[in-house]
């Protein structure tokens, strides 16, 4: 439980540490690992960087809130295991309050906030959620079996 608790927690201050860059600092991160990601993402060099760019800032958003997903259901499942429909809302609330606030504190960044950004931040943890979700039903289908 304190093993998901204190990752939960790190993959939170990851997310609002990245919101408190300024525009110029998070467009150089996100141009850095677009350069990594270039040869794998668009091998042909058919798509522009510009489009490329906000493709991978976007993947990054999903990518983050996807973590946080895993980690606050793993988290929920160890604390409240036995009343399956909180393990879905409890993570997936608080996903949703981590990213408003996500996109919040962007604003005193001078950077832009959206509500698009929300809804793929969600998506990501939602993502995450239904991933642990299956990996459950998988658990315990297995579990029944062996008994």
């Amino acid at each position: 439980m304190w093993l998901y608790a204190g990752l939960s927690l790190l993959i939170i201050g990851f997310i609002f540490y990245n919101s408190l860059q300024t525009g110029p600092e998070s467009n150089a991160v996100s141009s850095r690992v677009m350069l990594l990601l270039k040869p794998i993402l668009d091998p042909w060099d058919r798509v522009s960087e510009d489009t490329l760019h906000k493709a991978v800032r976007k993947l990054a958003h999903f990518t983050e809130f996807c973590a946080l997903g895993l980690s606050l259901s793993a988290l929920a499942g160890r604390l409240i295991w036995k009343k399956p429909p909180m393990t879905y809302y409890a993570p997936a609330i608080l996903a949703l309050a981590v990213a408003l606030t996500d996109e919040f504190i962007q604003r005193f960044t001078g950077r832009t906030s959206s509500l698009k950004d929300v809804a793929i931040d969600f998506a990501g943890a939602l993502t995450g959620i239904v991933l642990v979700t299956l990996i459950r039903m998988v658990y315990r289908r297995h579990q029944n079996r062996r008994q």
